[in-house]
């Protein structure tokens, strides 16, 4: 998969939006609650800007003795200003209305959005105004870009006995002050063939303000569903929320913080609530194996740019049926010293070999330019050995496909 930045659609951008207001919408069948009195801060402003979605959405809300918020406009007036050339955004209120909960007929949330764009490495002022002329600002600061590596611990020479199978992967991400969140992207099916999607967030730890940071990758947890068996993981991408601050810790992450005091601290002056500025980067999790044992280098290094090549392809087999236990594998022929050759495999089973779906489609990133490598195909004991020579160039989104054919008659 080519992961060159794109600028996602909106309900990525949405993405991590749920786990806020699940918590708030908790608070109100606590007993326990007070609203706030008139003295109080204004309002409860939670959000964040990311430079890769295409909208962004920050909730909003005015303080009140009624919880639940209206459907009809509030009245405030938010922008965002690029406090470098001033250029002004207004972002438009809108009411998403939520399924009946905690005992009321339906319940509204304010999001004030804009489709404009935010720039990497650029500072936004926040500014809100309520009808009574109450004001709120915050200054929030977008990450510059960054890059993101994938990792693989290879076995040494002194630790045997030796075999071609990495450990468990490491993400190492470059020129980025903190990690706010890893978001995993895991992609199942099961042996009904069919297809699930599981996402999860997990809060980082504020960081050191390093500009290096090497964390470890979310393993996709082994599901099992009903009638259908163990679901395999066929594709695991993660996507790393950057931040140019340190984000809040943990539990402070969520909006259960907005409901009770200002003693827990706020970068929204005037206001309780929190507004954060992100850059995020995905990458797929795969397979690299050097083709030989190195007393010497730890990690096979996988980069997901415009440097590197993609091959996608399909296997079939010339026989009616699907082919099963399909394994593709790359091998770099000729490369250049000190660089190690490599082996990039793509298989049916297998934790961190989740580049295949169960049609016997295929994925292998992050290829190096300028390096012959041979591919091999192999569907099981049935079918014959498919050997090709490839070449790929900086960028290229190389296809192949190929009918794998039997080494006797097909079966009746």
């Amino acid at each position: 998969m080519h992961i060159t930045p794109r600028r996602p659609n909106a309900s990525r951008a949405r993405l991590l939006l749920p786990l806020l207001v699940a918590l708030v919408f908790a608070a109100a069948c606590d007993d326990s609650f007070q609203p706030f009195d008139d003295t109080g801060p204004p309002f409860s402003i939670f959000g964040y800007l990311d430079a890769s979605a295409d909208t962004q959405f920050i909730r909003m809300r005015e303080l009140r003795s009624v919880l639940l918020a209206p459907e009809t406009p509030t009245g405030i007036v938010a922008t965002l200003e690029d406090a470098a050339i001033g250029r002004m955004i207004e972002l438009r209120d809108s009411a998403t209305r939520y399924a009946a909960r905690v005992g009321f007929d339906s319940l509204y949330a304010h999001n004030f959005w804009t489709a404009e764009r935010i720039e990497p490495g650029a500072s936004y002022r926040l500014r809100v105004r309520s009808v009574k002329g109450a004001v709120a600002e915050a200054l929030v600061q977008i990450p510059r870009d960054y890059q993101v590596e994938v990792w693989s611990n290879q076995p040494m020479t002194s630790d045997p006995p030796w075999s071609n199978e990495p450990g468990p992967p490491q993400l190492r991400v470059t020129g980025l002050k903190h990690i706010a969140f890893l978001v995993s992207h895991t992609t199942y099916y099961d042996a009904c063939t069919r297809g699930r999607l599981f996402r999860r967030a997990m809060a980082m730890k504020p960081g050191g303000d390093s500009a290096v940071h090497l964390v470890a990758a979310p393993r996709p947890e082994v599901e099992t569903w009903a009638g259908c068996g163990v679901a395999v993981p066929t594709r695991l991408v993660v996507e790393v929320v950057g931040s140019e601050a340190a984000w809040p810790d943990g539990d402070d992450f969520f909006s259960w913080r907005l409901g009770g005091t200002t003693e827990l601290g706020s970068n929204v002056s005037n206001s309780i609530g929190f507004v954060g500025g992100v850059l995020t980067r995905s990458v797929p999790i795969e397979r690299c194996a050097f083709a030989y044992r190195s007393d010497t280098v730890a990690y096979c290094k996988l980069r997901y740019d415009s440097t590197t090549a993609t091959l996608r392809g399909t296997v079939t087999g010339f026989c009616p049926g699907a082919v099963d236990s399909v394994r593709v594998a790359l091998r770099e022929l000729d490369a250049v010293p000190p660089d190690l050759p490599r082996i990039r495999t793509a298989t049916q089973t297998g934790m961190y070999a989740i580049s295949m779906g169960p049609g016997g489609d295929f994925e292998v990133g992050a290829l190096r330019p300028g390096i012959r490598h041979e591919l091999t195909v192999t569907g099981g004991t049935t079918f014959l050995t498919r050997t090709d020579t490839l070449t790929f160039t900086a960028g290229q989104q190389a296809t192949f496909y190929t009918t794998l054919q039997p080494v006797g008659p097909c079966p009746r």
